[in-house]
C-alpha cells in the first residue's frame, strides 16, 4: 500500500481532498499496526513515513492564505487544514512506539524521536495563531503532540534549531494566553518538561537550552513566560479554577531557574500598591513563597504536589492584598 499512496500523493497534488484522504489513510493504517510490528517490519514503514513527510513539505501541500480567507471558509482552505491534522495524526500514530530501531546494511539505527521531530519541523512552519484559535480540535491534536514529545523527549525538544525553535515557542505562547484549558495545560506541562530538563543539564555542567534560552525579543524565555504567567494569576480572571494548580510546576522550575526574575516581579507586585501595609504585607507573603521554592528544589513529584498545595494559598493571600488597592 506504501508505493500506491506514494504514487497517489506525487499525482494529486493539486487536488487538496485527495491528499487529505491518503494521509489520513496512512495514519490510519499505521495507528492500526504499529503496536504489531517488530524492528525488521517497522524499518520499511519508518522510511515510508520519511518519504510522505518530504513529499508533504516539497509540494507545499497544507499552505494556508489567511489573506485571501482569513476564516478559511473555502472549500480548498478546509481541506488543506485537514491535511495539517493528518499530518498531526500520523505523527501521534509513530510516537506509539519509544524506541524502533532497524538496520539497512550497515546503517546505524534510527529511532521513533528522530522521526516525529523531522514532522514537527515540518508541520511547525504551517501552523499559526489564526489556525490555532480558529480550529480547537486541531489545537488539541498539536498541543497533545507536543506535550508527549516534551516529557519523553525533552532533551530533542531543547536542542531544536532556532529556526524551528522560534515558531515552537510561538505555539506554546499561543497555548499559554489561550482561553482552551487544554491547550493551556499542555503548554503548561510542555514548559515544565523544558525548564526542568534544562536545570537538570545546567546543574551537571551541560548547556541545558543553550542559545534557545535567548528570544528572538532580546528577552530570555524563562523570563517571558513567568511574567505573562504571573501575570495572569494576579491580575486577570482565568477560566479555570485548576490554573494555579497547573501552573505551579512550571513555575517552581522557572523561579528556581532564574531567582533574578522572580525578585523582579515581585518587587514589581509590592510596587504596584500605594498602601504602606498593603507592601509589607506582600513582601512578607513573597518571602514565605521564596523559601517554599528553596524547600521545594528537589523537583519530586511528592515536593510539587506539597509546593502546588502552598502555592495557591499563596496566590489566593497575594490576589487578596493586591485588590485591596
Amino acid at each position: 500500500i506504501q508505493p500506491f499512496l506514494l504514487n497517489l500523493l506525487k499525482l494529486k497534488v493539486k487536488s487538496p481532498r485527495m491528499v487529505y484522504l491518503a494521509l489520513k489513510l496512512t495514519a490510519e493504517v499505521i495507528g492500526a499496526i504499529i503496536a504489531d510490528l517488530d524492528a525488521a517490519k517497522f524499518g520499511p514503514i519508518l522510511n515510508f513515513v520519511y518519504e510522505i513527510l518530504n513529499l508533504y513539505k516539497k509540494q507545499n501541500m497544507g499552505a494556508v492564505s489567511l489573506q485571501r480567507s482569513k476564516d478559511l471558509k473555502d472549500e480548498e482552505e478546509q481541506e488543506k487544514y485537514k491535511n495539517i491534522r493528518a499530518l498531526l495524526k500520523l505523527l501521534v500514530a509513530i510516537t506509539e512506539r519509544e524506541m524502533v530501531d532497524f538496520t539497512a546494511g550497515d546503517s546505524a539505527s534510527v529511532d521513533v524521536a528522530s522521526a516525529t521531530f523531522i514532522g514537527l519541523g515540518l508541520v511547525l512552519p504551517l501552523l499559526s495563531r489564526e489556525m490555532l484559535s480558529g480550529f480547537p480540535k486541531l489545537a488539541h491534536q498539536y498541543f497533545d503532540l507536543v506535550c508527549h514529545l516534551a516529557e519523553v523527549y525533552p532533551e530533542n525538544v531543547c536542542r531544536l534549531p532556532p529556526e524551528l525553535f522560534t515558531p515552537f515557542v510561538e505555539t506554546l505562547r499561543f497555548g499559554v494566553g489561550s482561553t482552551d484549558q487544554i491547550s493551556v495545560g499542555a503548554s503548561l506541562d510542555s514548559l515544565y518538561h523544558i525548564m526542568k530538563t534544562h536545570l537538570v543539564d545546567i546543574s551537571k555542567g551541560g548547556q541545558g537550552l543553550g542559545g534557545n534560552m535567548m528570544l528572538q525579543s532580546g528577552e530570555s524565555l524563562v523570563s517571558t513566560f513567568m511574567k505573562s504567567i504571573w501575570h495572569t494569576l494576579i491580575y486577570e480572571n482565568f477560566s479555570s479554577s485548576s490554573y494555579i494548580e497547573q501552573s505551579s510546576s512550571v513555575l517552581l522550575v522557572m523561579m528556581l531557574a532564574s531567582r533574578e526574575t522572580f525578585q523582579e516581579i515581585g518587587s514589581a507586585i509590592i510596587n504596584g500598591q500605594a498602601m504602606p501595609e498593603s507592601r509589607a504585607a506582600l513582601e512578607n507573603t513573597l518571602n514565605t513563597l521564596s523559601m517554599s521554592i528553596t524547600a521545594h528544589a528537589d523537583l519530586t513529584r511528592q515536593s510539587r504536589r506539597k509546593f502546588s498545595r502552598e502555592f495557591q494559598n499563596f496566590i489566593v493571600s497575594i490576589r487578596g492584598i493586591a485588590k485591596v488597592n
